[in-house]
């Protein structure tokens, strides 16, 4: 009976993860590039926002909208045109619901004036209701850059921005509260009168308070050794008065970024943000920020912290979103490097309450030109699961690919399994003539085959082969790190079977799967 019922709850759960769908997609739109910069989803449609260059504008961006049903189908696009001489940059992931039932998003751009600060508001099917500009309060038309934004209690919008100061030749952070129109009810700068303030964040705390958070710098002063980087985290009330304050100073002798999400937990808040990486031969100076969370208490004061990414080299990593899990542990989504620090994933992580590491899976789409795969935002779906959004980026441009920098969308399950079952797959052992099993999903395919390399002891590089039945080799792809899923595009592939073999770098093969692609 006991055996009954274990089997019982297996199937249950992995019933569960079956009806949460995953895709790929990488794409251009039609246009010269594309990048997807944000994504709104819902339980029967998923929104993406994000900036195209469009060839019929003479080069100039532009954001565009989209639509996609929960099989991964685009089901209509629409471009924001700027217009000529007019550009608009929808950057930062904002793309969020209005309290009237259609979205809005942030951003900026640049016209004859200078440049301006972007509040943009759809309905579902993506036709601009209305647009806001905001400008430079300093000087008119200098930087005015958008950095985060989010829809307020009182159905308006909180905004925060970083502005160049003519002053103090550095930038301060602006931050406006507007109606539900997208009118100014309040306007706020903070930061520190000499040095460099930027990157701000916000977030709606309650329905009393918010939470605005950005980076202190003095490269404004020493550009080519700056020696402060510092998290300020203010509270603030409903007129933008700060309550409580932090600073990261130098804490365990780290230099900080500004925050790039927050959590907010029973007993206080878990902070993303990224640290400096000293360069051994001079201190001073950095080799890059690592991704990086940090625990405070209810009244902001420090507790611990801890890198997301550490398996080396972990320079220019970024944690993008927080998820709470009801086990009380925390995803974090966001992008790092391969261990060989060529080519960049996207990945989500399973950290302990207490910011230990307890799983990764890790994500890259692969071409022969090499890969950046970077990941902007990441929502949690009503199935459970997670869409993450991004940019796919070939640092060759090949024939027949596209463009180098498309768009990339991911949807995986609660798991983080783009293929379905990679959790369930255990350490594989290369030691005698056991196979190690390679996943492939969809299997038929068409567009793309999603490859899940489990966990494999001997290492670090693999080599993947894809052969026709003839036993011509077709494409070649170095892997850097096992316990990853990859993706190969079927373009320029005839609908057939295929063979998929990983090899070690000496040539053993450790693992074949047949492929079938449908046309």
């Amino acid at each position: 009976m006991k055996n009954t019922l274990h089997i019982f709850i297996l199937l249950l759960f992995s019933n569960v993860l079956i009806c949460q769908n995953t895709f790929h997609l990488r794409g251009y739109y039609g246009q010269l590039n594309a990048v997807n910069t944000s994504v709104y989803p819902t339980d029967s449609i998923y929104y993406v926002t994000g900036i195209v260059t469009e060839p019929g504008n003479n080069n100039y961006t532009s954001s565009f909208f989209a639509r996609y049903d929960t099989a991964g189908n685009l089901l209509s696009q629409k471009i924001l045109h700027s217009g000529f001489g007019k550009i608009y940059e929808t950057w930062a992931p904002t793309l969020t619901a209005t309290h009237d039932g259609n979205l809005a998003l942030a951003g900026y751009g640049y016209d004859s004036v200078g440049m301006f600060t972007l509040l943009v508001k759809y309905n579902l099917e993506g036709d601009t209701l209305w647009t806001s500009l905001y400008y430079n309060p300093f000087t008119l038309g200098d930087y005015f850059g958008l950095d985060d934004m989010s829809s307020t209690l009182d159905s308006g919008f909180i905004l925060t921005i970083s502005a160049h100061d003519d002053i103090n030749n550095g930038h301060d952070i602006s931050v406006i509260k507007t109606d539900a129109l997208g009118q100014v009810q309040w306007h706020r700068t903070y930061g520190d009168p000499i040095l460099n303030d930027l990157a701000p964040y916000v977030y709606v705390e309650s329905d009393s308070t918010y939470i605005i958070s950005w980076g202190k710098t003095n490269n404004n002063l020493s550009s080519s050794n700056p020696d402060i980087r510092q998290c300020i985290i203010n509270r603030i009330d409903l007129s933008g008065n700060i309550i409580t304050h932090f600073e990261s100073d130098t804490i365990n002798n780290k230099q900080f970024g500004g925050a790039v999400d927050l959590l907010i937990q029973t007993d206080g808040y878990l902070i993303g943000t990224t640290i400096a990486i000293p360069n051994p031969t001079d201190p001073s100076l950095s080799l890059g920020g690592i991704a990086y969370a940090f625990k405070l208490d209810n009244i902001l004061d420090w507790q611990w912290g801890k890198k997301i990414v550490t398996h080396p080299p972990a320079i220019l990593s970024y944690v993008r979103k927080f998820f709470q899990q009801a086990d009380s542990t925390i995803l974090a989504i966001g992008s790092c490097p391969d261990p060989t620090g060529i080519h960049e994933m996207g990945f989500m992580q399973k950290i302990t309450p207490n910011g230990d590491s307890i799983w990764q899976r890790n994500y890259a789409y692969l071409t022969a030109g090499g890969d950046w795969n970077e990941v902007y935002d990441a929502r949690r779906c009503p199935d459970g699961g997670f869409i993450l959004c991004g940019e796919s980026r070939q640092y060759t441009l090949i024939s027949g690919m596209g463009p180098r920098q498309q768009g990339w969308l991911l949807k995986v399950d609660s798991m983080g399994c783009l293929v379905p079952g990679c959790h369930l797959t255990a350490v594989a052992q290369t030691e005698g003539n056991v196979a190690v099993p390679i996943k492939v999903f969809p299997n038929p395919a068409t567009d793309f085959i999603n490859i899940y390399i489990p966990k494999i002891q001997s290492g670090p590089g693999f080599q993947l082969h894809l052969y026709d039945l003839n036993g011509r080799l077709l494409q070649n792809h170095p892997i850097p790190q096992s316990d990853a899923t990859y993706i190969l595009t079927t373009e320029g592939l005839e609908a057939g079977m295929y063979i998929l073999q990983l090899l070690d770098d000496d040539g053993r093969i450790l693992g074949t799967e047949k492929v079938v692609i449908t046309k």
